[in-house]
């Protein structure tokens, strides 16, 4: 016997195995928060919290939606220099820095840690006379040169004025990689970057040396689906497909979102199974079960491959009256009918639930003398019988033949088509004719003689 196991979805904010799993209360959407499989938040992330269950924090140095936004790089402290959700600096601001995220140089006339030193008097020029995190003399020196006097050429991957910045981490090369007036970048970029100054990362869609490389079209995702420097898929893989650069298709007998869905065990191929993207079965389904995902029985009185046959009309029962694979009646079959799928009529002679009663005798005919459902005698009566079954004699007509004294003899004319068999409801019907006869006094003795008719 077969067992119905029924599959009940998931309510919104659960997920996994018997569903007692929460969805993460960082998941971005308020309905339908979570993938009901595996907990991912299907709308992302509230800021600060990392894809795709949203259960962890950003890691260090990084906030914001989808942990996409760095810490900025004047915050202060080691570790996590700033809050996970909106990238305050939660230990303070390098030297010459301030502000909540620590984006505002010091103020005009005032340098150092917490801009709380004053510019020293002897700098010449206007404005702001010295460099807003050492104190030096930024209007002292043309762009390029470095020192007190200015008798240096910037050096060390310094550039411009009082050799107060750097050259871009991003420049490629050894040595001084950019230009020490104006900070070019002279040896290019390293992979990932572009520019003057490589400040700019890759335009969407490109990564690599020179940005000359494109991003699988398989990285799931709008926007930037693959990282600008190494090309990984910052997003996943669209369904279907896996690996870091989802270069990877499917295992046969998986698919989806990371290939983490297994294809029906009900679908018919044994190889190629179901569809890499959606895990519609490709060769259709085992007998009993629908398509396209073949994870549903047959139902509404059908069966069998594609569920394109319907039960026996003359299957008993109510909703699916028959096996959803092989279209067997699980409750029995009508009055009148037999077999597995309830194909057959009673045999002959037969009829009623289960082929379990009897023609009565009295029908008449050959072969099937009575109806297969209800009994009825379909060729009529045999002699001395009436009624829809035959169930009821006919009346028999007695005749006084001779009369001596006391004793009277009667001659009963009754027939019967069942032989010897059928006598004792013979000699009840010529008992009751004699009653009507006969007083109370009288009595009375019956003998039947058989009579058989020679051919």
């Amino acid at each position: 016997m077969r067992k119905i196991i029924n599959l009940t979805a998931c309510n919104s904010g659960t997920y996994g195995s018997g569903c007692k799993n929460n969805c993460s209360d960082k998941c971005a959407q308020s309905t339908i928060i979570c993938d009901r499989t595996n907990g991912y938040c299907i709308g992302g992330c509230k800021p600060g919290y990392r894809a795709p269950l949203c259960t962890q924090e950003c890691f260090r140095g990084r906030y914001g939606p989808g942990c996409s936004q760095f810490c900025n790089a004047s915050c202060s402290g080691q570790g996590d220099p700033c809050d996970h959700v909106d990238g305050r600096c939660t230990e303070g601001c390098d030297p010459g820095y301030q502000g909540d995220k620590c984006e505002q140089e010091c103020s005009r006339g005032i340098y150092g840690p917490g801009c709380s030193q004053s510019c020293n008097a002897r700098c010449a020029g206007q404005g702001d006379p010295c460099h807003h995190i050492g104190g030096t003399c930024t209007q002292g020196c043309d762009p390029g040169y470095q020192g007190g006097h200015c008798e240096q050429e910037c050096s060390n991957g310094t550039y411009g004025p009082g050799c107060s910045q750097f050259c871009n981490a991003r420049c490629a090369g050894q040595g001084d990689p950019c230009d020490h007036v104006d900070g070019r970048c002279t040896q290019g970029c390293d992979p990932g970057y572009q520019g003057d100054k490589c400040e700019q990362e890759c335009p969407r869609g490109r990564y690599g040396p020179g940005c000359s490389q494109s991003c699988n079209a398989r990285c799931a995702g709008q926007g930037d689906p693959c990282h600008h420097v190494d090309g990984t898929c910052t997003r996943g893989c669209d369904p279907g497909y896996e690996g870091s650069h989802c270069e990877q298709a499917c295992n046969s007998g998986t698919y989806g979102f990371g290939c983490n869905n297994k294809c029906s065990d009900k679908c018919a191929q044994s190889t190629n199974i179901c569809d890499r993207t959606n895990g519609y079965c490709n060769g259709g389904c085992k007998p009993g079960y629908r398509a396209p995902l073949c994870l549903q029985k047959c139902s509404n009185g059908t069966y069998g491959p594609g569920c394109s046959q319907f039960c026996n009309a003359s299957c008993a029962g109510q909703g699916d009256p028959c096996d959803h694979v092989d279209g067997r009646c699980t409750q029995g079959c009508d009055p009148g009918y037999q077999g597995e799928k309830c194909e057959q009529e009673c045999p002959r002679g037969r009829y009623g639930p289960g082929c379990s009663q009897s023609c009565n005798v009295s029908c008449a005919g050959q072969g099937d003398p009575c109806h297969h459902v209800d009994g009825t005698c379909t060729q009529g009566c045999d002699p001395g019988y009436q009624g829809s079954h035959c169930e009821q004699g006919e009346k028999t007509k007695v005749y006084i033949v001779h009369r001596v004294k006391t004793y009277s003899f009667l001659s009963v004319a009754a027939w019967t088509s069942k032989g010897m068999g059928d006598l004792g409801s013979l000699l009840q019907l010529v008992k009751g004719s004699l009653l009507q006869l006969l007083s109370e006094s009288d009595k009375a003795v019956v003998a039947i003689i058989p009579y058989y008719q020679m051919n």
